[in-house]
């Protein structure tokens, strides 16, 4: 795929042609997008049409990477997450998992404290024939002052480990999470061990995800790790969301 980067912008739809670049008619372009609604996260995806010209649209002030595919015969399969929970630092050995997944963290209280876990099924054949690959959740910031804000934002780990399973899943015994007892409220203050450690049980933070107050998909490039998963025969990737604030998703 070529990207192309546009920055400084006042919040308008770009229009980019892209017949000189032969972009495959049907084929999907991504959006990437930095701005006050966007960090890194996936803003947009726009099938190419007949004319190959497209719109994207931009957010005041922002900045946007536009990934567009250059092979033909690309196609998208969606994948339904195999195993879903939320786990809560103040009840370390009780299950939750259901209809919605929760992801705060709430001053210095355990019970305000939950990050969410998902593990997806992958049967590939052929992984060089894997191009990109995205997480998609579905979910709102009830705390957002507006639509077009975010108030927090979701950081995004991939596991090496698919150790655990929906049905016993609780604080106390998930992969990846310290015990923290005080305030988390900046990024180095992460309570997420063996960050980079290269081992079965290490976790890599993968993206971010930026949640408004409009229940919305929020969607972030995971392409590199699930690559790195499939290199490694991995039947299933795992991922922990976790973040600094409060949202749910």
């Amino acid at each position: 795929s070529s990207d192309v980067c546009s920055s400084d912008l006042s919040g308008k739809a770009l229009s980019f042609d892209l017949s000189t670049w032969d972009a495959p008619v049907g084929s999907v372009v991504t959006v990437e997008q930095v701005s006050n609604a966007h960090q890194g996260d996936i803003s947009q995806t726009i099938t190419v049409g007949a004319d190959r010209t497209i719109l994207v649209d931009a957010d005041p002030g922002g900045v946007v990477l536009v990934r567009v595919p250059t092979r033909a015969g690309l196609t998208r399969t969606a994948v339904a997450a195999s195993n879903d929970a939320y786990v809560n630092q103040g009840s370390g050995n009780t299950t939750f998992n259901g209809t919605e997944l929760v992801v705060r963290n709430s001053g210095t209280s355990k019970s305000q404290r939950e990050v969410t876990f998902l593990k997806f099924p992958v049967s590939v054949t052929d992984p060089t024939q894997v191009t990109e690959a995205v997480l998609s959740v579905y979910g709102r910031d009830p705390g957002a002052a507006t639509s077009g804000s975010a108030a927090v934002i979701a950081h995004v780990f991939g596991l090496a480990t698919n150790s655990w399973s929906e049905g016993s899943i609780t604080w106390n015994n998930a992969p990846n999470l310290g015990d923290p007892t005080t305030t988390i409220s900046t990024i180095d203050q992460n309570y997420i061990t063996a960050i980079g450690t290269d081992t079965g049980t290490s976790a890599e933070i993968v993206g971010q995800l930026a949640a408004t107050s409009t229940e919305e998909w929020l969607s972030v490039d995971v392409s590199q790790w699930v690559l790195d998963r499939l290199a490694q025969n991995a039947s299933s990737v795992s991922f922990l969301i976790v973040q600094i604030g409060r949202a749910h998703v």
